[in-house]
Protein backbone atom coordinates (compact mmCIF):
# COMPACT_ATOMS: atom_id res chain seq x y z
CA UNK A 1 0.00 0.00 0.00
CA UNK A 2 1.31 3.22 -0.44
CA UNK A 3 0.40 7.10 0.10
CA UNK A 4 1.00 10.06 -1.68
CA UNK A 5 0.58 13.70 -0.28
CA UNK A 6 -1.84 16.12 -1.44
CA UNK A 7 0.05 19.53 -2.53
CA UNK A 8 -2.87 21.93 -0.90
CA UNK A 9 -1.68 24.03 -3.54
CA UNK A 10 -3.30 22.34 -6.30
CA UNK A 11 -6.72 23.08 -6.66
CA UNK A 12 -9.64 19.68 -6.04
CA UNK A 13 -10.64 19.74 -9.26
CA UNK A 14 -7.03 19.43 -10.74
CA UNK A 15 -6.18 16.78 -8.73
CA UNK A 16 -9.06 14.93 -9.95
CA UNK A 17 -10.00 15.42 -13.28
CA UNK A 18 -13.27 14.16 -14.41
CA UNK A 19 -17.16 14.12 -13.22
CA UNK A 20 -18.64 14.84 -10.19
CA UNK A 21 -20.44 12.78 -8.49
CA UNK A 22 -23.61 12.97 -6.26
CA UNK A 23 -25.03 10.81 -3.98
CA UNK A 24 -28.37 10.86 -3.92
CA UNK A 25 -30.20 10.48 0.10
CA UNK A 26 -33.84 9.73 0.67
CA UNK A 27 -35.14 11.29 3.43
CA UNK A 28 -38.25 9.25 5.59
CA UNK A 29 -40.68 11.38 7.82
CA UNK A 30 -39.84 10.81 11.24
CA UNK A 31 -37.19 8.79 10.89
CA UNK A 32 -33.87 10.98 11.07
CA UNK A 33 -32.76 14.04 12.85
CA UNK A 34 -29.28 15.98 12.80
CA UNK A 35 -28.33 17.47 16.09
CA UNK A 36 -25.17 18.92 17.79
CA UNK A 37 -24.36 21.07 20.68
CA UNK A 38 -21.85 24.48 19.88
CA UNK A 39 -19.86 25.51 23.14
CA UNK A 40 -19.92 29.23 22.91
CA UNK A 41 -17.58 30.39 25.99
CA UNK A 42 -15.03 31.60 24.47
CA UNK A 43 -16.92 34.00 22.19
CA UNK A 44 -17.04 36.66 25.32
CA UNK A 45 -20.92 37.09 25.84
CA UNK A 46 -21.60 39.18 28.24
CA UNK A 47 -24.82 40.41 29.90
CA UNK A 48 -24.43 43.73 32.23
CA UNK A 49 -20.76 42.84 32.55
CA UNK A 50 -20.93 39.41 33.49
CA UNK A 51 -19.96 36.81 31.76
CA UNK A 52 -22.62 34.51 30.28
CA UNK A 53 -21.12 30.74 29.89
CA UNK A 54 -23.75 28.77 27.35
CA UNK A 55 -24.52 25.97 24.71
CA UNK A 56 -26.66 25.95 21.75
CA UNK A 57 -28.25 22.77 20.54
CA UNK A 58 -29.04 23.19 16.92
CA UNK A 59 -31.58 20.24 15.59
CA UNK A 60 -32.96 19.72 12.01
CA UNK A 61 -35.76 17.18 10.93
CA UNK A 62 -34.10 16.03 7.80
CA UNK A 63 -37.46 15.52 6.03
CA UNK A 64 -39.16 18.43 6.40
CA UNK A 65 -36.17 20.71 6.99
CA UNK A 66 -37.31 22.23 10.14
CA UNK A 67 -34.81 23.39 12.71
CA UNK A 68 -34.22 24.29 16.25
CA UNK A 69 -31.96 26.42 18.03
CA UNK A 70 -32.06 26.53 21.90
CA UNK A 71 -29.82 27.18 24.61
CA UNK A 72 -28.41 24.34 26.97
CA UNK A 73 -26.30 24.65 29.78
CA UNK A 74 -24.23 20.92 29.50
CA UNK A 75 -24.30 18.36 26.58
CA UNK A 76 -26.12 15.81 28.47
CA UNK A 77 -28.79 13.16 27.43
CA UNK A 78 -31.16 15.44 29.37
CA UNK A 79 -30.59 18.52 27.20
CA UNK A 80 -30.74 16.41 24.12
CA UNK A 81 -33.26 14.26 24.62
CA UNK A 82 -35.57 17.61 25.69
CA UNK A 83 -34.24 19.96 22.79
CA UNK A 84 -35.06 17.24 20.22
CA UNK A 85 -38.49 17.15 21.74
CA UNK A 86 -39.18 20.61 21.11
CA UNK A 87 -38.23 20.12 17.22
CA UNK A 88 -40.64 17.81 16.91
CA UNK A 89 -42.78 19.28 18.85
CA UNK A 90 -42.40 23.27 16.42
CA UNK A 91 -42.62 21.01 13.22
CA UNK A 92 -45.97 19.56 14.33
CA UNK A 93 -46.88 22.80 15.23
CA UNK A 94 -46.05 24.75 11.84
CA UNK A 95 -47.97 21.57 10.10
CA UNK A 96 -44.78 19.94 9.20
CA UNK A 97 -45.43 15.86 7.86
CA UNK A 98 -43.72 14.30 10.93
CA UNK A 99 -44.72 10.83 11.54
Amino acid sequence: MSFHRVNPAVKPRERWPGKTVFCGQEHHPGRLAASDFTVCNEIGVKIAGTRFDHTLFHCVLTYSNVESVSLCFSESFEALSARRQWCVIRGSARNQTIA
